[in-house]
């Protein structure tokens, strides 16, 4: 099932999973109104979720096309923890940069925010390496 999940997911192009998690974060935490009003009732803190689920998005589509380049060049070479640990700062270092930018685009900066980017972060660290020994071991 592994194998399968990602020769489907090396179709897209090298780097294409990284620039489309990108773009889509960027425009969900940049644009003034990114998405429609509708009448879904949302709990309070669920943008708390939201907010992780899209950094860990970014950890993982980053670190799996660092992965793939890295097989293609030497296959069975994956990036170590040291390699990861790198990622996780940049990663956090775009959180923290948007968090920044908000107010100019009519949003509001909060602290919160960021912790709740940092915890998927932290959680895209945490499975990376199993993920990508699955995917590649």
């Amino acid at each position: 099932m592994w194998r399968s999940l990602c020769r489907a997911a090396c179709l897209v192009p090298l780097w294409g999973w990284t620039v489309l998690t990108v773009g889509a974060v960027l425009w969900l935490t940049l644009s003034p109104d990114p998405l429609p009003e509708s009448d879904v009732r949302w709990f309070d803190g669920a943008d708390k979720i939201v907010h992780g689920l899209m950094f860990l998005g970014i950890y993982l589509s980053v670190i799996f096309d660092i992965s793939r380049k890295r097989v293609l060049v030497s296959p069975g070479v994956l990036p170590g923890v040291l390699s990861r640990v790198n990622l996780a700062g940049w990663v956090l270092l775009l959180g923290a940069l948007i968090e920044l930018l908000q107010p100019y685009s009519g949003r509001t900066c909060d602290f919160v925010d960021f912790v709740a980017d940092a915890s998927g972060v932290l959680a895209g660290f945490s499975i990376s390496g199993v993920l990508m020994r699955r995917l590649w071991g």
